[in-house]
């Protein structure tokens, strides 16, 4: 609707002033950047409550974005600090590698010539320990 007004308007000064086709264009070009600016213009700002300034700036505000964070991290230390102790499984493997002490047709790859252990294993945590990791991550 504006732009056909506008158009309207152009036409109109090139019937009555009788301007040449390139100052036409020009006369166009300007007043439809002027038009749009001032349409823009007119509807930058948007009306603000007091409520709705602080909620946008809550939402807005990186230091309380990445705090957001530190708040997960120390819920997760104190969900952490009530666990157990998981179970830990060890492997040690021993391979001998100077041929000398290799028993008779015994070759590297051979088992003869390796020594596997496999450990389970489970820390011990006395009650007072645990009560007081339990209260230090409170």
């Amino acid at each position: 609707m504006l732009l056909n007004m506008l158009s309207y308007v152009c036409l109109y000064l090139h019937y009555i002033i009788n301007i040449t086709r390139m100052q036409f264009r020009i006369i166009t070009s300007v007043l439809i950047c002027g038009i749009s600016f001032i349409h823009h213009s007119l509807f930058a700002q948007t009306a603000y409550s007091l409520q709705s300034a602080l909620q946008t700036a809550k939402v807005n505000n990186t230091y309380l974005k990445t705090q957001k964070y530190n708040i997960q991290i120390a819920e997760s230390d104190i969900i952490t600090s009530r666990l157990r102790p998981n179970l830990t499984l060890n492997n040690q493997t021993l391979q001998l590698s100077n041929s000398s002490y290799f028993p008779q047709n015994a070759n590297w790859s051979d088992g003869s010539t390796r020594q596997v252990w496999w450990q389970l294993t489970k820390s011990v945590q006395l009650p007072a320990q645990r009560k007081y990791k339990i209260d230090y991550q409170i």
